[in-house]
């Protein structure tokens, strides 16, 4: 069992251009900070209803660029 929680900020730069196909005009967007797995970084973007935030509808992994 996991003991860690994942933490969500809104999408900013690349990540915002990238979630944009997924993402209708009245949902938002966040993004989790830098997870890596298996020694290569990913975010977690996600995306909730405008009033019910704390329900993710989507959820899309990108790996970062470093």
């Amino acid at each position: 069992m996991f003991k860690r929680f994942i933490t969500y900020t809104p999408v900013t730069g690349i990540y915002e251009k990238a979630i944009q196909p997924y993402k209708k005009w009245s949902e938002l967007a966040d993004m989790s900070l830098p997870i890596e797995l298996d020694g290569e970084y990913y975010r977690i973007l996600r995306i909730t209803g405008l009033l019910n935030k704390l329900g993710t509808r989507k959820m899309v992994g990108m790996s970062t660029l470093n």
